[in-house]
This record gives C-alpha cells, sequence and structure tokens, in this order.
C-alpha cells in the first residue's frame, strides 16, 4: 500500500512539471547518415575544443566543459545511458533496454549481447584536439573494495602530427547474493597520425574487451524474506560462470589525393582513398564445471552430462575494406559539405563451436552521401548489401533535417534492415552435444522515426513507428521462437528540464506500444530528478543535491538464462511497478574535482515489495555509494 503512494505521488509531482522540465545540450548535428545513438547532454556546458572518432572523422564534434549535471551520480552504465537498462541487479551484470532498441549488427551475429553496455568498440573511440593534455579520472565505490567502477581517460596532441587517446574502465562488483561477482574491463588506445602536407590520416587502434560474470541463476523472494542474512539466501547455481573476452586491432588509412598543404586554405573539393584493416580474435563461454541435483533441476533440458555444463564458441576475424569518397565543400562553413562515398568489405571468420569448426566469407557494398542544401536544409543515408555467405542482408539508412528555429534541430529517420538469424538462435552445443538446430527466417525491421531538439527551451521529442517482420525471441522453456506475424510498435519519448531559482526538475517521460507479448518492455517508464543547484562559500562550491527517480508500470517480464546468455520471455513473470528513488548530494570545485555521496532505492526502507527490473533478480536495497571525478592538466 504505500508503496503504490509513493510511486503515485512521485509521478504526479513530477509529471506536473514534466511538460516543463528536462532538456539536453545538441550536437551541432546529427551523426552522418546513421542512428542518433542518445539524446545529448544538459545544456548547462559550454563548447571548447573538439574531438573526432572514426565514424565521424570528417565531422568533428564540439567537446563540452565537464561539470556537474543530473547524469553524474548515475555511476552505473545502465542508468548513465540516455535510455535505462534493466539488469540482473547489480553493477556490471547483464542489461537490456526498457525502451525498444533493436541490435541491428553487421554480417554474422554470435547473438550475445547482454553486455554491450559495457564493451569498447572502434567506431567511438574519441581523438581529442588538445595541445595540453587532457586526463579525466572517475571512481566510484559502495561499501567495500569488491564494489566499485573506474574509467580513465587521456588524450592529447604531440609534435609531428601525432595525436594519442586513451580509454579505461573497470567494474568490480561482489552482488548481494552468493555467486553473483561480476569483473569487466575494457580498454582502448589509439594513435592519430596527420602528415604534416596534408596527405595522408592514419589511425591505429587496439582495443580489449573482458567480461568475467558469475552466474547464480538467481533467487525465490520469498527465500528473500525467510532468510535473516542476504549472503545466506539460496541461490540456483553456485559455480557456473560466463566469460566473453576479445581484442581487435586495426589500422586505417586516409589518403587525400587533393589535398592542400596549407590550413589557411578552405580545399574546395577532395578525393579521399580510406583503406581499413581489421584483425581480432576473442571467445565467448559459460561453463559449471559442478553439477547439484538441484542445479541439473534449474538446467532442465540443457544438461546432456551429469559431470558439468560447457558452452564454447571461438571466433577469429580478418576484415579489408577500401572506400573511395568525394567531399566538395560548400562557400559557408556552417553548410554541411557534399559527400559521396562507396566502397567493399572483405571480411573473413574462422569459428570454433564446439565441436564444429567453420570458415565464413562475407563480402559488403558500402554506399554513403550527404547533400548540403543550406544552412537549415540537408539530407544523407547510409547503405550496404551484403554478398557471399552475407547475402539477403542490408541496411538502409536515410535522414532529412529540417532546422526552422536558430538553435532547434529537427530530423526524420527512415531505417530498413535484414540480417540473418543469429548462431545462438540457429545452434546450440552444451558438452559439444546439440541441443538444438533450428532454420529461421531472415529477421527485418523498418522504422520511421523524428527527432526534435530545442536547447533554448531545454525540450527534446522523439517519436518512432517500428515494423518487425519474423522477430525471434525465446520463450518460457529458454528456446528460441519465431513470431509468424510482423510485431508493430510505436514510441514517444519526452524530455524537459525547468529550473526557478535554486530549484530545479528534470522529466524524461517515455511511452511504447505494442501488439505482442513477446516484446516484453514496459508501456511506460518515467526517469525523472528533482534537485537543489547553488553555490556555497563564497559561490567557489558548485552543489547540487535531490532526488532521482525511476518508475516502469508492470508488465510481463522476462529472466535471464546464463547457458544461452539470453533474456527469456515467460508469462508466469510479472516485473513489478516500483518507485526506485535515490538520494544524492553531488558537489565541484572548479573545473577539476567533482564528488558524490548517494543512497540507492531509499524505497526499500518504507516498503516490503523488492526491487527488481528482471525476474528472480532482485536489485539492492538502500545501498550508499560515493564518487570521485578529476581532471588533470600537463
Amino acid at each position: 500500500m504505500i508503496t503504490h503512494i509513493l510511486t503515485h505521488s512521485v509521478i504526479v509531482c513530477c509529471l506536473l512539471v514534466t511538460t516543463q522540465a528536462f532538456g539536453q545540450t545538441p550536437r551541432t548535428e546529427p551523426p552522418v547518415a546513421r542512428t542518433p545513438k542518445a539524446l545529448p547532454k544538459l545544456a548547462d556546458t559550454t563548447a571548447s575544443k573538439t574531438y573526432l572518432t572514426p565514424v565521424e572523422f570528417y565531422a568533428p564534434t564540439n567537446q563540452v566543459h565537464d561539470t556537474l549535471n543530473y547524469n553524474y551520480p548515475r555511476y552505473s552504465p545502465a542508468r548513465r545511458a540516455v535510455y535505462p537498462h534493466a539488469t540482473l541487479g547489480n553493477l556490471g551484470s547483464p542489461a537490456r533496454s526498457l525502451y525498444y532498441s533493436m541490435p541491428m549488427p553487421k554480417g554474422l551475429n554470435p547473438g550475445h549481447h547482454a553486455f554491450d553496455l559495457y564493451k569498447a568498440n572502434f567506431d567511438n573511440f574519441r581523438f581529442y584536439d588538445t595541445n595540453v593534455a587532457l586526463s579525466r579520472l572517475e571512481y566510484s565505490q559502495g561499501l567495500s573494495q569488491e564494489d566499485g567502477i573506474i574509467r580513465a581517460e587521456f588524450g592529447r596532441n604531440f609534435d609531428k602530427g601525432i595525436n594519442f587517446s586513451l580509454n579505461y574502465q573497470r567494474i568490480n562488483q561482489k552482488g548481494q547474493f552468493q555467486s553473483q561477482r561480476a569483473k569487466n574491463t575494457a580498454f582502448g588506445v589509439g594513435i592519430l597520425y596527420r602528415s604534416p602536407k596534408g596527405k595522408l590520416d592514419g589511425i591505429y587502434h587496439y582495443l580489449s574487451n573482458s567480461i568475467v560474470h558469475e552466474d547464480n541463476g538467481g533467487v525465490d523472494k520469498a527465500e528473500i524474506d525467510s532468510t535473516d542474512l542476504i549472503v545466506n539466501v539460496p541461490v540456483r547455481i553456485l559455480s557456473a560462470m560466463t566469460t566473453h573476452r576479445n581484442r581487435e586491432l586495426t589500422i586505417q588509412h586516409h589518403f587525400h589525393v587533393f589535398a592542400s598543404s596549407s590550413d589557411s586554405i578552405r580545399k574546395k573539393a577532395d578525393l579521399d582513398i580510406i583503406h581499413t584493416l581489421k584483425v581480432g580474435s576473442g571467445h565467448v563461454k559459460f561453463s559449471d564445471p559442478e553439477l547439484l541435483v538441484e542445479e541439473a533441476s534449474y538446467y532442465s533440458a540443457f544438461v546432456t552430462d551429469d559431470r558439468g555444463m560447457r558452452n564454447f564458441l571461438a571466433t577469429e576475424t580478418f576484415e579489408n575494406s577500401l572506400d573511395f569518397q568525394f567531399r566538395y565543400l560548400n562557400k559557408e562553413p556552417q553548410v554541411p559539405s557534399h559527400l559521396l562515398r562507396v566502397g567493399l568489405q572483405l571480411r573473413n571468420l574462422k569459428l570454433n563451436y564446439e565441436p564444429v569448426e567453420s570458415n565464413v566469407d562475407e563480402l559488403f557494398l558500402n554506399a554513403s552521401g550527404q547533400l548540403g542544401i543550406s544552412k537549415r536544409v540537408s539530407v544523407d543515408g547510409r547503405v550496404y548489401l551484403g554478398f557471399l555467405d552475407a547475402s539477403g542482408e542490408y541496411r538502409l539508412d536515410a535522414n532529412a533535417r529540417l532546422n526552422l528555429f536558430k538553435d532547434a534541430k529537427t530530423w526524420a529517420q527512415l531505417n530498413l534492415y535484414q540480417r540473418k538469424p543469429s548462431l545462438i538462435e540457429t545452434r546450440l552445443f552444451i558438452n559439444q552435444i546439440p541441443v538444438w538446430s533450428m532454420d529461421f527466417k531472415n529477421v527485418s525491421k523498418s522504422s520511421l522515426q523524428f527527432y526534435y531538439v530545442h536547447p533554448s527551451i531545454r525540450l527534446q521529442i522523439h517519436g518512432a513507428a517500428h515494423l518487425v517482420s519474423n522477430m525471434i525471441y525465446f520463450d518460457s522453456e529458454r528456446q528460441p521462437r519465431q513470431l509468424d506475424e510482423t510485431v508493430e510498435l510505436l514510441q514517444l519519448s519526452v524530455s524537459k528540464e525547468l529550473q526557478l531559482g535554486p530549484i530545479g526538475v528534470l522529466g524524461h517521460l517515455m511511452l511504447q506500444e505494442y501488439d505482442v507479448n513477446e516484446v516484453a518492455l514496459p508501456h511506460l517508464i518515467f526517469n525523472g530528478q528533482l534537485f537543489y543547484t547553488g553555490r556555497w562559500f563564497k559561490k567557489n562550491l558548485l552543489v547540487r543535491t535531490g532526488i532521482d527517480v525511476l518508475v516502469t508500470d508492470t508488465y510481463s517480464g522476462v529472466s535471464y538464462f546464463p547457458v544461452t546468455g539470453q533474456f527469456y520471455f515467460s508469462d508466469d513473470f510479472e516485473i513489478p511497478q516500483y518507485p526506485a528513488v535515490d538520494v544524492f548530494f553531488s558537489m565541484q570545485v572548479k573545473d577539476v574535482f567533482m564528488a558524490f555521496a548517494k543512497m540507492e532505492n531509499v524505497t526499500a526502507f518504507f516498503s516490503e515489495e523488492h526491487f527488481i527490473e528482471i525476474a528472480e533478480y532482485p536489485q539492492f536495497e538502500g545501498y550508499f555509494r560515493f564518487g570521485l571525478w578529476m581532471k588533470l592538466f600537463d
């Protein structure tokens, strides 16, 4: 009863100002021919130096000053993401987005996406354009040293056209129940080289991802209520573990055929020849070396040997691509360039899916383009077609941007996508013994999306209509199934911010409607914040304190099966409505130091219900955490 009263009180109070509430600072331009990955940061920052990423190499992004905002105390990647993710209850555990977003991999897809939120990748690696060393260090810890997350970032220009950048993240979380530890490490290091005469740019990048996660199969809520100590609550399995590891080396060269050697001359046109070479290796493994009677009951039909469980996939990747790009610059720098890029991409994969070894050869025809009509109007798009073993795969992204107001951005996007079923959806081996072999149709998706960003009034709107054909999901028996009908899904997201003096409210309201229960997502999500901001001690200390709220409505839920690494749907589960409230205090000294302290899920002190995002995996109850952030200069 108390929980329901608190839920409705929080939602009503926040929604009264949500139409005036929550906003973020947009990018100068949306990514060329790519789906915007995230709503931008709050508009309480100012532009500084720029950075570029390999996927947006010819469109540098403005860097913003680091300052306190709504996202800083949200240390977890699952909460720091624009759209909140549901997890197994602890930091670094498997996660799925609560706001519909289907992974769209290119080519053969092993199908293991539960840890994507924590992994580094090449496309979004940042090279900072600064002659002063930029170093950021962020650390957060709970009640013990076995519960922490550290992030480190470094970037700087050096002599002779060399830029060096590094990115590191480490998550170490013991968990509140037995056999729940997570150890995740993501590391990326890169060198950007620019030749003195402007004829050549080179990117040399290495990344490594390591996921080590203990799996306990979840717990029974009744056991929590009947056990005095959380650590003594029985779990379903004790010795199971999942590991994901991958390493990748990328070498990319940009040859500028018509490049000018003078930075003072704005080139009218240029022809770029871009060559990319990638070499990678990795594996995904689930193992449980000790199979007790109770554990065998949990695994059920997946037990193929009474001595234990093992599911292992190793991959080696070699990728070679060549692109030709023509750029024609408009006279006014504010008008986007005209661009046309075409190329071929050849990828070879060697698979060792115990006990089967195989080779996969994929060929992709890639093309992208942009037409800058005026300061306010532009169109762009990107497409690829698959051949050889990728025959039948394709993707098209098309954007049309119309900016009617001075600082407002409006764009519409069309997405068409088709992929083959992933490896885990078609085949499963346990202890080298086949468990299933499926023959599914290709999965296709079409989307029409709309974005409106108005930073001066701190408003953002996103609307989308999706059609998914031949959707594949995992049922209550934890096996893959394919729907015959086309799934229709509608989404609306409204973000707004309102601040009256030192008191502010942020509101992010997300609505989604679908016609099949197997989608298993909440129809309503509210992610908001009520806060006080002020300057103390002669205005030398910036302070921000308040409450953070996450609420979803009741919906048919999912659980997680570690053997396959998949979330699975069941009508037997129901994710209850629960107002997750965190209380936080954060502060900042100039632009070089920030700190926060927060008590998570204070709702647990007033309610007998448990905060659950994934069935059978409760969240922490009333958990304290602090964090530090520092910026260092050379």
